[in-house]
């Protein structure tokens, strides 16, 4: 989970060379220069079986610098390649045997020999430019300026979270960038296999309307070569298009989750009765921590007055969530998981499995306001005195 969403972890294009065709059986190899010895490697893409689009993994280490994975596909398929320090890599899976080579310390450069594909993906990296580079560059800022703050004194935490902030906020306008660009391709080229996949990026970003969307959508024919990534685009595009949604003014979408004291929590449960404010952390999150203890304080100045915390944890480990409610004191509130699937058998689409992404909550902390209407009131990223303010008079 945290490889998934952590300040919109970057993806860049993979391609990948085609031999001999065995049915829907593939075989990815790879040669990764300067691989850290050992690394372990997840693969992600999308099965569909018994009616539903599940999310399928699989793991592998690194050895000699090579990692290989088999498996079985009906088509082009997207997936992931995703790797422990939280670098991830788009690529396509094809029913075949397929070979790339990359380098670990850039994995948005590689090489790999000519395909059908690769003709696409290198107009797209000519669309591109420098973009994903960039954007790799300023993500991994942000993840080592986490890193560095929960090791830090705490005379240097304050600078580091400004620089984190810093970081983040440099990193959304390359991918604000990068969609643009990424928008512009497909209008061009909707006859491009990759089309539809692109645009299901496009459509998880929230910045477009769903019009838009929908009607470069019906501009992409179905073939043979992208009927897989058609499908999953249009199921994405039918998200944004619902009644309810992530939007201040938009009403919150209803959840059901365990807490961790064996309870049932349902946001329905709260309407008419309290204005609830969801907090989405995790326990690997320097800055989600730094923020808990005035989240707490909140909960407890407004708790007579109608005000409901629930935490959300994105923690892949539920072991790690239970330590962290100990050590950190966070128990005073319902505290649930934001995805209680957290195997090979998860749903493929977030917005079913996983309450993050359902929320399109790109970085945490996150914090999400719903007044008594269901409704939500107002999206922080931490409380000061101006988002009391604005919480004060919700709750008068």
């Amino acid at each position: 989970m945290k490889m998934n969403y952590l300040w919109g972890i970057v993806t860049l294009m993979l391609v990948v060379s085609c031999t001999s065709p065995n049915q829907n059986q593939f075989r990815l190899e790879a040669q990764i220069a300067e691989a850290r010895p050992a690394e372990l490697v997840l693969l992600t893409y999308p099965v569909y079986r018994e009616g539903a689009w599940y999310k399928h993994m699989d793991s592998v280490r690194v050895v000699d610098g090579k990692i290989r994975f088999e498996g079985e596909i009906p088509g082009i398929t997207p997936a992931y390649l995703s790797f422990e320090n939280m670098d991830e890599v788009e690529l396509y899976l094809v029913p075949d045997k397929m070979h790339l080579r990359m380098n670990r310390s850039h994995p948005y450069d590689f090489t790999g020999l000519e395909g059908s594909l690769m003709k696409e993906i290198g107009d797209y990296r000519t669309q591109l430019g420098a973009v994903p580079r960039q954007k790799y560059e300023k993500n991994r800022r942000a993840v080592d300026l986490n890193g560095q703050w929960a090791e830090a004194s705490s005379e240097d935490r304050d600078s580091l979270w400004g620089q984190f902030l810093q970081a983040v906020q440099e990193f959304k306008l390359e991918q604000a960038v990068e969609d643009s660009l990424r928008m512009a391709f497909i209008t061009q080229h909707p006859d491009y296999a990759i089309a539809p996949h692109l645009l299901y990026l496009s459509t998880r970003v929230n910045r477009h309307e769903p019009q838009e969307l929908k009607a470069l959508y019906d501009r992409i024919p179905t073939t043979d070569g992208n009927r897989i990534m058609r499908e999953l685009a249009g199921i994405q595009l039918a998200f944004v298009t619902g009644d309810s949604g992530f939007e201040v003014g938009m009403p919150g979408y209803d959840f059901t989750r365990t807490d961790a004291s064996g309870n049932l929590v349902r946001l329905s449960d709260y309407v008419g009765k309290s204005v609830v404010l969801l907090d989405f952390w995790a326990s690997w999150c320097g800055p989600c921590l730094k923020a808990a203890p005035a989240i707490r304080e909140l909960a407890r100045k407004y708790a007579d007055r109608g005000l409901q915390v629930i935490g959300l944890s994105v923690d892949d480990d539920p072991q790690a969530w239970r330590k962290a409610l100990t050590e950190h004191d966070l128990d005073y509130c319902p505290q649930v998981l934001s995805c209680e699937s957290v195997n090979s058998d998860a749903l493929y689409f977030p917005e079913q499995a996983d309450l993050a992404d359902l929320y399109q909550v790109t970085q945490i902390p996150c914090l999400i306001l719903i007044d008594r209407d269901s409704r939500i009131a107002a999206r922080w990223q931490r409380i000061t005195p101006t988002e009391e303010a604005q919480l004060e008079e919700m709750l008068n």
